[in-house]
């Protein structure tokens, strides 16, 4: 538990998703399940957002697709930040082999939209429960 804020560490996660709908959804689904959400619409912003809140953030989900930066020069970008941090794709773009070599070499995972809740919560889940 982080005494200044009061939020429980492993809860909080950055959302990368420059869709303004399917970050809504993604939102309501993760917070009617206890998360707190701090949600980025580019990867520039997410890069500035984590900086600044890295020690309470525990998970990023980010999509691929994205203005100013895209997803994977994000993920790399956060990884120079901190090699260890939790990272879930979530994209409507097929697992091809440039998609699966990311996955299995800078992420913990992978959840193609669209989803469902149940997808998600459970691929959220799991990531957060491992070391």
């Amino acid at each position: 538990m982080d005494n200044q804020s009061g939020i429980d560490r492993a809860k909080v996660i950055l959302l990368v998703e420059d869709q303004e709908m399917v970050s809504n959804l993604i939102k309501r689904i993760l917070e009617s399940s206890g998360y707190v959400l701090i949600t980025a619409t580019d990867g520039k912003e997410a890069i500035n957002l984590y900086q600044r809140e890295m020690d309470k953030i525990s998970l990023v989900i980010l999509d691929l697709m994205m203005p100013k930066m895209g997803g994977e020069t994000c993920i790399k970008e956060l990884h120079k930040i901190n090699p260890n941090l939790k990272i879930l794709i979530a994209s409507g773009r097929s697992l091809d082999a440039e998609t699966k070599r990311l996955v299995e070499t800078e992420t913990r995972g992978f959840v193609k939209k669209p989803f469902t809740r149940t997808e998600l919560l459970q691929m959220v889940r799991d990531i957060l429960n491992t070391d």
